[in-house]
This record gives structure tokens, C-alpha cells and sequence, in this order.
């Protein structure tokens, strides 16, 4: 996901609030459509092959970044 690394440039240069924005947009996503391959960008709807790995790690990753924003550890 494109967005992904989209977020994580912007968190790493300091633009924190649009990460966030980002990052609360992909796992609505992720939470609405399921793990899916890539989604279309105009309906979010989920296509390619369903249950992807790949779309699940970036959705830990963005919940353990969510975590360490709320004051958790790493």
C-alpha cells in the first residue's frame, strides 16, 4: 500500500497530524472491506485475492504506531 509508506514519510518528517489522517483512513478501510490485495480508489472496495498477509502486517504495523502515539512503548 502506497498510503502506507505515504504515512510513514510524513510521520517521520513531522507532518504527525497528516500520518494520522492516513493512518485512521487505512484501517477504517482495512476494518470495512477486510484484508484484500489492493482497493479501488474511488470505492475502497477490496479486490485481487482476499485474506492478503501483506495488507494484515501493514495494519499491525499501524496499530502498533497508533499505540506508541497514544504514549504505549514499543
Amino acid at each position: 500500500m502506497l498510503n502506507w509508506v505515504a504515512q510513514v514519510g510524513l510521520q517521520r518528517y513531522g507532518y504527525v497530524a497528516e500520518a494520522g489522517e492516513i493512518r485512521g483512513a487505512l484501517l477504517a478501510l482495512a476494518r470495512r472491506e477486510g484484508f484484500w490485495e489492493h482497493y479501488n480508489a474511488l470505492t475502497g472496495h477490496g479486490g485481487g485475492t482476499e485474506d492478503l498477509s501483506w495488507t494484515a502486517a501493514l495494519v499491525l504495523d499501524l496499530l502498533d504506531a497508533e499505540h506508541d502515539d497514544e504514549g504505549g512503548s514499543a
